[in-house]
């Protein structure tokens, strides 16, 4: 079995190493709004959900932001 198919990240495709960088800072972002926002009203687990609905917003928009940099 010769399977010669590169794996995603490891292609000569250069934009995957960004895409992962872009996806773990929107995550970092969101964490930490979503952690002071529980703080500072005082209900954990509202901050918490919205830590994590930032953190998938974060990931997609630094996401774009680096595409459309790149192109």
């Amino acid at each position: 079995m010769d399977d010669k198919t590169p794996f995603v990240i490891d292609s000569d495709n250069p934009i995957w190493p960004f895409i992962l960088g872009g996806t773990i800072f929107g995550v970092m972002v969101g964490v930490v709004l979503g952690l002071i926002i529980g703080v500072t009203t005082g209900n954990l687990s509202t901050g918490i959900w919205g830590g994590v609905a930032m953190s998938i917003a974060g990931a997609v928009v630094f996401n774009i932001m680096i595409i459309r940099k790149l192109k």
